[in-house]
Formats: structure tokens, sequence, C-alpha cells
């Protein structure tokens, strides 16, 4: 694979990353694109460190969506581990943590616990 085919995302550090999540219409399996609007619920980015170091990784949510635009942001292991998560009603995310080397995926998720949600977004890791 190579290119957008990856998955995760690489997301360069120090980077930025774009998109889109919209949770307001499920697709009939539960997982993959909304029906009505083309996007997924949850964006996943993964991130290289080659040493132990401070990071933090901040989600500014761009609206351009109907309803609720909350979306939340957390940081997980490369085994899925939850490791941060912030998830307030703020234009803004942010999550610093100490991290050891290796990978680390973050993820933006657009289904919340009060309720789903559709937005754009800037997720930023330095």
């Amino acid at each position: 694979m190579m290119g957008e085919d990856v998955w995760p995302a690489r997301l360069p550090v120090p980077g930025t990353a774009m998109g889109r999540v919209d949770a307001t219409s499920q697709p009939p399996s539960g997982s993959g694109d909304n029906p009505d609007s083309g996007y997924h619920s949850y964006a996943y980015y993964r991130f290289e460190l080659a040493q132990a170091q401070a990071v933090t990784l901040e989600l500014t949510i761009m609206g351009a969506g109907s309803g609720n635009t909350d979306l939340g942001l957390e940081l997980r292991s490369i085994g899925d581990q939850m490791l941060a998560s912030s998830d307030g009603n703020t234009p803004t995310e942010q999550i610093s943590r100490m991290l050891q080397p290796g990978s680390h995926i973050a993820v933006v998720s657009a289904a919340k616990q009060t309720g789903a949600a559709a937005a754009a977004y800037s997720l930023s890791i330095r």
C-alpha cells in the first residue's frame, strides 16, 4: 500500500491534518461511510516517535456541519489501548502527554455520548 491507501493515515511530527467526520446517520452495517454524507464517524492518524518525548495533540473544530459540531479527540496505543482523551464542549480539544518511542494513534471522533456530530477539523501535533 502506498500514499493515501495507508491506514491509518500518517501524521508527521510536527504536522497538521485536516478532514471531516460525520456520525449523524450511521451506515446500515454500523461501520464505513455515512450513507448521507460519505464521511466516516472516526478519523485515525498514526504517528511515529523515534525517542521518548512530550507530545501535544490539538484538535480545532471548524464546524461546517449541521446541528451538533462537537468532536472528541483520543490518544491510543498501536494496540488500541486508550491513553488519553479530550471530549469537552469547546471548539478545541487538546491532549499533552509524555510518550515512549514507537507508533501511536490519534483518533478524531464524531460519535460521542452526547450525541452524533458532524464537523470539519484541523488536527495538529507538536
